[in-house]
């Protein structure tokens, strides 16, 4: 197994996938002949070494048993996995590095990519109450890493939709959220990224829960969507297309772009005053 790996560069998903194909490629076999010895499709196994999906515990089982590696496959992932963000959340990180737009639905939590750290790691610590300092401290350490995709020199489009339960929850304290309302006008404020508020006298929302579409080159599309604390990405074009539309919708009911950044101004004097 690889032992090269850079966690700066790669997730525990990705590196996993690495070491699978390197495993596969020592012993001369192509995808498919390792799909069809796991009993799993080509398709599956090309996504596992790309680290896109999470592998089955059958398909690191039977990568074992292929292998002869004695129980060594498990080991390292179950190793690797073990790490500050939740494996259903590694695919999607992986994707989002090379989107070219981002299109984000927030209805209660600003999405990860606009949070700065005071409000990260508030977040953090009302959701995983019993984690040391320490811990938190590397959950938003990572997550901060995300405003890469914002700050390259072809920066990504970032199209946010936040509802304005999520500019009014006080999440930390006044102070945080004043902090925060501030940068995400900042952002506003840049050419690549538009940001509209969904106010409490709009419809109904189509959607409770946040989702995230992504665009990256060729045309491919990617939607990651979140329920009952799991998240899943998918490249099917059905959900993909769903998700789009609504998306579609929540913009067109939303306040307009300057609309909606006098309303965070308005709410931003309020946590300051």
């Amino acid at each position: 197994m690889s032992d090269e790996v850079d966690p700066d560069e790669v997730n525990p998903l990705q590196a996993f996938g690495r070491d699978v194909a390197e495993l596969r490629t020592a012993r001369r076999m192509t995808m498919k002949a390792l799909g069809l010895a796991t009993g799993y499709s080509e398709s599956y196994v090309s996504k596992v070494e790309a680290g896109r999906i999470k592998p089955s515990a059958r398909f690191v089982e039977k990568c074992d048993f292929v292998f002869g590696t004695g129980g060594m496959i498990g080991r390292t992932y179950r190793r690797m996995i073990d790490g500050v963000s939740p494996t259903w959340l590694a695919p999607y990180l992986s994707l989002e590095k090379e989107a070219l737009k981002v299109s984000s639905y927030s209805p209660l939590f600003l999405t990860g990519l606009v949070q700065t750290p005071a409000y990260a790691e508030a977040a953090f610590r009302g959701t995983h109450p019993h984690e040391p300092p320490g811990q938190i401290a590397e959950r938003v350490a990572e997550r901060m890493k995300r405003r890469a995709i914002l700050e390259r020199p072809m920066p990504a489009l970032l199209w946010l939709v936040a509802h304005e339960a999520a500019l009014r929850m006080v999440v930390g304290s006044r102070a945080v959220m004043a902090e925060q309302l501030d940068y995400l006008l900042e952002l506003a404020a840049t050419p690549h990224v538009t940001v509209q508020v969904y106010p409490f006298r709009a419809a109904v929302p189509m959607s409770g829960l946040p989702f995230i579409l992504l665009c990256m080159g060729g045309g491919i599309r990617y939607k990651y969507a979140e329920a009952a604390g799991r998240g899943f990405t998918s490249d099917a074009a059905e959900d993909v297309d769903h998700l789009t539309s609504m998306f579609n919708r929540l913009c067109a009911e939303a306040e307009s772009p300057a609309r909606s950044v006098r309303l965070i101004a308005e709410v931003l004097e309020e946590y300051r005053a």
